[in-house]
């Protein structure tokens, strides 16, 4: 229905009794399909594309619209005003362009479809099913950093527990890991008479070392706090009825 229209054969093999128009958003994705695992992409989805329209009588538009820059969108615009209203289309088929192609209904044909699948990678045409040809691409692999596992509260309190022991003289009596539910209750005593022996028998005018009691005092309220806490989430959990 537009001037140039197709030559040859006719190919239209599903007559809907509807006018048909195909609108291709993001035509300007098609520059992403220059890389090296997708050449000749752009080609093959255009000419299945044009194959499966033209079986069914439409038209094609391709659009894009950015911010300082809309595309076709006057074209699809007029032509739609063209098949709804019989309003006279003055615009002309352009195919050179991949991101700005317009095929009014009427203007292809099956020759110029097998030229253009002729002449695509590979020579097979259109005979390859599409999606054994434009397959999906992996995601790119996102940069991942590893990350350091954080140390359980009660374990870390433990070890610094050891620490200080061997640090400040102080002793302490661990509990048993193999202890049943009514001993976890069991805190670490520890006390300070090393650390007291150790600042008595330091001469007069010697530098006065730092009390590691009120550091061990700290990370027993902390294990006494925390192992309080477990042993009442789970009498909680217990009374609660199921």
């Amino acid at each position: 229905d537009a001037a140039g229209g197709g030559d040859g054969a006719a190919a239209l093999a599903y007559n809907l009794g509807i006018p048909l128009i195909v609108a291709v958003t993001r035509a300007d994705g098609a520059s992403a399909l220059e890389t090296q695992k997708t050449v000749g992409w752009s080609e093959t989805i255009e000419a299945y594309l044009r194959s499966e329209c033209l079986s069914y009588g439409a038209g094609i538009v391709y659009t894009m619209v950015q911010a300082k820059n809309n595309r076709n969108v006057d074209i699809l615009y007029d032509y739609l005003m063209h098949r709804l209203y019989d309003y006279p289309l003055k615009r002309q088929a352009h195919t050179p362009s991949r991101d700005a192609l317009f095929l009014p209904s009427g203007w292809d044909s099956q020759a110029k479809v097998d030229q253009l699948a002729a002449a695509l990678p590979g020579g097979a045409g259109l005979e390859r099913a599409f999606e054994s040809v434009v397959v999906p691409l992996e995601p790119p692999k996102a940069d991942i950093t590893a990350t350091d596992e954080c140390e359980d509260m009660q374990a870390f309190l433990r070890r610094s527990a050891v620490v200080l022991q061997k640090l400040g003289g102080t002793s302490a009596v661990k509990a048993s890991g193999g202890h049943d539910s009514r001993q976890t209750g069991q805190m670490l005593d520890l006390t300070t008479t090393g650390a007291n022996r150790r600042l008595s028998e330091r001469p007069e005018g010697g530098p006065v070392a730092t009390d590691n009691s009120s550091l061990a005092n700290f990370f027993q309220t902390l294990l006494t706090r925390g192992q309080g806490q477990g042993r009442a989430s789970t009498v909680a959990g217990a009374a609660s009825p199921p």
